[in-house]
């Protein structure tokens, strides 16, 4: 009976660790056509929830937006896309070939990505040369 108590009390927190993220919930494909065709600034990390780095990068970035509250960083999870192939052609247009892909938009068009882990001194860097122009 503990045992199951134990293991009840741990769903229940990693539940509630995740249900007070930080982040916002994970960014949906007609968001990113409306936020590109409104030609804003982000950066967008293409991601998986089974990808042990695009888990790792999110750990990377939530101190980074701990420093930067002002920072506008999303995630497109592919795998909560699934269901809507007809939109997976929309998401090939990026050319990622490799999880997690980060992509950085200024007004709207790609300044720069890469692929992999980024630390969080190497991102704030991107961010403000890419994003901020500085």
């Amino acid at each position: 009976m503990k045992r199951i108590t134990t293991i009840i009390t741990s769903f229940a927190l990693v539940f509630i660790l995740s249900a007070c993220s930080k982040y916002q919930a994970p960014l949906q494909i007609d968001e990113l056509a409306k936020m590109l065709e409104n030609r804003e600034s982000f950066t967008m990390v293409v991601s998986a929830t089974t990808c042990g780095p695009c888990n790792d990068i999110k750990l990377e970035l939530q101190e980074v937006k701990n420093d930067h509250k002002d920072f506008d960083i999303y995630f497109f999870e592919i795998n909560r896309i699934r269901m809507y192939q007809d939109r997976m052609q929309f998401l090939n247009s990026f050319q990622y070939t490799e999880l997690p892909t980060t992509y950085f938009f200024k007004n709207g068009e790609i300044q720069y990505y890469k692929g992999g882990i980024i630390k969080s001194d190497d991102f704030t860097k991107m961010y403000e040369k890419y994003i901020l122009g500085k």
